[in-house]
């Protein structure tokens, strides 16, 4: 219970930006991971705020110590590999501090470690990584690294503006600059298609018949022929609510490609009519009005359709072709630019 205390207290003082009571508490405290953990997060909200960068500095450089002495206890693989990419978040949060202060080089040396960390598969690292290359003028490598994420399945709209960056800095304008970002785009176009077909599944979709929150019976099967992405969420999931507005521009950009979209209302904790269709509607404002709503049916301690498909976490996605097969599913949010790209080269991929 002391324990407990401590941590409650490091944790509300953390969030007060409290530094003598913040520090007063966490020198009680010996666990590396909570350590870690702790000093980051403090480093972090601090250097958001531009608050005592030279202090979130100290604060941060404690959270890599303290992740490495994690390290040095023998550990299992699969929590070894936590442990890593817990410090290529911390990497992260130290480099974001020394750009602020103006050490790009440390910056870049940092965040590249980070990415490493992520085997280059993260795409916030990965821009970072550009980004502090261009802060510290280092165009040639900027424009090199832009270049084989964005053909690499890695492009976003920062890293394209990146890119236009580090490529007018070496050659003194913008000629040729247009043609030669189309031809990296369309390559990392199929390959990142070519990417999602490697992860895809053929399976029978199990089929359902559910309520809409308008009390009209819809059937799975009644859709054979479009292609279906059925959505499960609840009103309680932050992440489900957050990937709202991307799934929104992702309907409208589809719109006339023979696609529907099922949010499938499912895991809330009350479970009347009443309150899961006052929850949806609280949750659900006018911007989402076109959404087209299943309230999962719940028996005993089992949602039916969440069942079927083997729902554990949420926001999950599964995408089904025009012929009923499950071909693939997608798990978390992570930002609107990349579902809103999932979502359409996987129609592209199934239509």
């Amino acid at each position: 219970m002391r324990t407990q205390l401590t941590h409650s207290l490091i944790t509300t003082y953390r969030g007060l930006l409290d530094y003598d009571n913040f520090e007063k508490h966490i020198s009680k405290v010996n666990d590396p991971s909570f350590l870690a953990r702790e000093y980051n997060e403090i480093a972090w909200k601090m250097a958001t705020k531009d608050k005592d960068m030279d202090l979130a500095k100290k604060y941060s450089e404690k959270s890599l110590l303290n992740v490495d002495k994690m390290m040095e206890v023998k550990k299992p693989e699969t929590t070894r590999i936590i442990f890593l990419r817990n410090k290529a978040n911390y990497l992260d949060t130290y480099a974001y501090i020394l750009n602020k202060l103006g050490d790009t080089q440390g910056a870049v040396d940092n965040e590249v470690k980070s990415a490493e960390l992520f085997n280059w598969e993260n795409l916030g690292a990965n821009e970072n990584v550009v980004q502090y290359l261009v802060n510290n003028k280092q165009f040639e490598d900027a424009l090199s690294k832009s270049e084989n994420f964005i053909k690499d399945k890695y492009g976003s709209a920062k890293m394209d503006s990146l890119y236009k960056v580090a490529y007018i800095a070496l050659n003194g304008d913008d000629t040729g600059l247009h043609q030669a970002l189309e031809n990296l785009k369309n390559a990392g176009n199929l390959s990142y298609i070519e990417e999602l077909k490697k992860k895809m599944i053929s399976m029978p979709a199990p089929d359902f018949s559910l309520k809409d929150d308008e009390g009209n019976t819809v059937r799975l099967s009644d859709f054979k022929g479009s292609v279906v992405i059925l959505d499960f969420w609840a009103s309680w999931c932050g992440p489900c609510i957050a990937s709202f507005p991307a799934m929104l521009k992702a309907m409208n950009e589809l719109k006339g490609e023979d696609v529907v979209f099922l949010f499938i209302n499912t895991q809330e904790y009350d479970n009347s009519d009443e309150k899961r269709l006052e929850a949806i509607s609280k949750t659900l404002d006018d911007k989402f009005a076109d959404f087209r709503v299943l309230i999962d049916e719940k028996n005993n301690d089992q949602f039916l359709v969440g069942n079927l498909y083997n729902v554990k976490a949420i926001p999950v996605k599964f995408f089904i072709d025009k012929q009923g097969t499950l071909r693939y599913s997608s798990t978390g949010f992570e930002s609107e630019e990349k579902l809103v790209k999932e979502l359409k080269a996987l129609v592209n991929v199934l239509k």
